[in-house]
């Protein structure tokens, strides 16, 4: 792997180091950690992901900080989480309006409840004409089917 300047391989430090440095791909281990998580859906281009599993320790990476101050945009787990293996409550903050798109992998079914409406998703594809207002908090998510045939 070559080092290359404005790639964000290399890093400027003020710290006066002067030892051996490692540099690691992050790119082949990025896509494999990602691949453990076979869903994601996007709440106005915010992600969240569902599925599959990952460890202790990478679940770490997708905790959030605390709601922040009222009327700022917040999408989250109700766990305070960017993750969950088996869906959930979802909490939504500081929207008006709501665009949702998703990518389900391994032929696997979810459902999306908002409000009283009920979505389907499977494979990829974004839900048109979602009514939403300020007073809808909380959405669902939850497996209807391990996988479809």
């Amino acid at each position: 792997m070559a080092i290359r300047y404005g790639r964000g391989d290399v890093k400027q430090t003020t710290t006066g180091f002067r030892g051996p440095l490692m540099v690691q791909s992050l790119t082949s281990a990025k896509s494999k950690f990602l691949s453990l998580i076979p869903h994601t859906i996007m709440f106005n281009d915010y992600p969240l992901h569902f599925g599959g599993s990952i460890t202790t320790d990478n679940l770490l990476s997708y905790s959030l900080p605390p709601t922040p101050p009222g009327g700022a945009f917040d999408v989250r787990f109700s766990d305070d989480t960017r993750y969950s293996k088996e869906g959930g409550s979802i909490s939504i903050r500081g929207i008006d309006k709501l665009k949702v798109s998703y990518d389900i992998q391994n032929n696997e079914e979810w459902k999306l409840m908002i409000g009283n409406k009920e979505y389907t998703l499977k494979e990829k594809n974004d839900i048109n004409k979602i009514e939403f207002n300020s007073l809808i908090r909380n959405i669902n998510l939850i497996r209807s089917t391990t996988k479809t045939e």
